[in-house]
């Protein structure tokens, strides 16, 4: 019972400006994919460090976003599961797309 009080204590307070799952998605999305052009050869992470962090900003600007207010959402997000999951099941969604798109324009001469 001790546990479940503590728990309750700790949760993260749903944010003022709560994003949307689909933007959230979106937002992730786009971040993902940043890490791993960096990941797999545009830059090596220490390397690159400053032009990495600037696109990672960057992001937050094609969304229309302060950083402040993605983390907030993150912890939201991080702090309920079953929320988080759905949101990474849209992620999942929009790179299979993503890939499924690259794969017709590679296959299609584009």
């Amino acid at each position: 019972m001790l546990l479940f009080l503590l728990s309750c204590q700790n949760k993260v307070k749903r944010p003022e400006a709560l994003l949307e799952k689909q933007d959230f998605a979106a937002i992730l999305s786009d971040l993902h994919l940043l890490e791993s052009t960096y990941m797999t050869g545009r830059g090596v992470l220490d390397s690159s460090r400053e032009a990495y962090l600037q696109d990672y900003n960057l992001v937050f600007q094609i969304h229309h976003i302060e950083p402040s207010v993605f983390f907030k959402n993150f912890a939201y997000y991080k702090d309920n599961p079953e929320l988080m999951n759905e949101v990474y099941e849209l992620v999942n969604e929009r790179l299979q797309i993503m890939e499924d798109q690259m794969l017709i324009d590679v296959e299609g001469g584009h």
